[in-house]
């Protein structure tokens, strides 16, 4: 057993491991839509989990005036504040048994790319790609068992274009 399994356990996460996976998400990201929408795939893959909520972020990568890199949060989707009203998502917390799984929406709204990149010199899809943005969703899922040490995370790449193709 390692040194960071062993913290785990004192820390009552035990035999909870979770996978996350983000299955869906808008890819191309079209640059001057407001808000960014999404799908992750929480599994128990061993002992018995409680899905208390999560945290979704569209991240921006880019260069500062210094030649330094740095994220910039684009907008966030926190389940607390939406506190998961609606039938698409699942009632809170959901327990999850081993190799059981649910689907977790996300809903990153009220962005503005331009507003938030603008002082990087980006303003649209093509400036972005000219000055090396890169873009990201990240998502945090709060497991009870973790008790807020290890709560397990997902990251996936995601382009922007000004005109996407809808598929």
């Amino acid at each position: 057993m390692g040194f960071f399994d062993k913290v785990k356990g004192f820390f009552g996460s035990g035999d909870a491991k979770t996978k996350i996976e983000i299955i869906r998400v808008e890819d191309p990201f079209p640059f001057q839509d407001p808000m960014h929408k999404g799908v992750a795939l929480v599994t128990a893959e061993a002992g018995t989990i409680t899905v208390k909520g999560y945290v979704a972020k569209f991240i921006a990568k880019v260069k500062n005036s210094e030649g330094n890199e740095e994220e910039v949060e684009l907008g966030v989707d926190d389940s607390a504040a939406s506190n998961w009203i609606g039938d698409d998502f699942p009632a809170k917390p959901a327990t999850l048994q081993k190799g059981e799984s649910l689907e977790v929406a996300f809903f990153i709204g009220d962005m503005d790319l331009v507003a938030s990149l603008g002082k990087y010199g980006i303003t649209n899809a093509e400036t972005a790609s000219i000055k090396g943005a890169t873009f990201k969703i990240k998502i945090m899922i709060d497991i009870a068992e973790t008790n807020f040490m290890f709560d397990p995370e997902a990251e996936r790449a995601v382009k922007v274009a000004n005109n996407p193709e809808k598929v």
